[in-house]
């Protein structure tokens, strides 16, 4: 029996030590749309011991920074080399990225990508994914199915408490000063008013200390350059209450993460 719980224990530590490199693939964008003697294209490629997780990984990567969710709205063919692809991008200028959590086997990763030309396009995607298995995850995966509809509720209520704190100290303080006319802070108000009516956890990331979640809401019109921040964030102190088993094995909540 004692040899018995040792292996056990190994295969534990082994089951959810896993973590992924990162492989970069990078490039100069054309002198047309940014000049620079810099590779600010880095595109990342998930390398892990298993290939077919791998595989499927990646191709979620590829699928949505490159494709995005209409292929038809990207000339750039998902069936072609990627590095062709990316020279194929007319327009692309930068490729950046972040991991911010990569053990016990989850990896949680974003990806910048920025379009030059007349109009700078800017695109933020968040990946998660099980390592062991290639698959992403979603808020839902990591919470036990008893406390999803809770924690949805709770974070719908933060949310509406941030964009309450921005009426009054962006908007009413705009309108105050001027830098807004009445019907522009009225405009304002009701776009605010339809963010508060749900909540979005589909872009979130992991790290060390908690769970983000992204889920911004764009004002528009004259205060566009001061919408609401769009983060919400949970430690793993609030988390614990919520999670699966699993994941409270996995990520650090009971290992000083509060």
């Amino acid at each position: 029996m004692k040899y018995l719980f040792l292996f056990l224990c190994l295969y534990s530590l082994s089951l959810y030590g896993q973590s992924a490199h990162i492989r970069e693939i990078k490039d100069m964008p054309s002198d047309r749309f940014y000049h620079t003697g810099d590779s600010t294209i880095v595109y990342p490629l998930i390398v892990t011991k298993n290939p077919a997780a791998d595989k499927l990984m990646n191709a979620v990567i590829r699928g949505e920074v490159l494709v995005g969710e209409d292929p038809d709205d990207n000339p750039v063919d998902k069936k072609i080399p990627l590095r062709k692809a990316l020279r194929n991008w007319e327009g692309l200028t930068t490729i950046s990225y972040g991991v911010s959590f990569n053990r016990n086997g989850i990896l949680s990763m974003d990806v910048y990508v920025e379009e030059g030309g007349n109009n700078i396009i800017r695109h933020q995607h968040y990946f998660n994914f099980d390592l062991r298995t290639g698959g992403s995850l979603a808020v839902g995966d990591l919470l036990d199915s008893a406390s999803v509809d809770s924690f949805t509720v709770k974070v719908l209520a933060d949310k509406r408490k941030m964009l309450e704190r921005y009426k009054v100290k962006t908007l009413k303080a705009a309108l105050a000063k001027r830098e807004i006319d009445p019907a522009g802070y009225n405009e304002a108000l009701q776009v605010v008013d339809e963010c508060m009516k749900a909540v979005s956890m589909g872009d979130f990331s992991l790290s060390p200390k908690g769970l983000d979640i992204f889920d911004p809401c764009a004002v528009g019109g004259d205060m566009r350059m001061n919408d609401p921040e769009g983060k919400l964030s949970y430690s793993y102190g609030v988390l614990a209450f919520f999670l699966k088993a699993g994941f409270r094995l996995r990520l650090p909540v009971v290992t000083g993460g509060r």
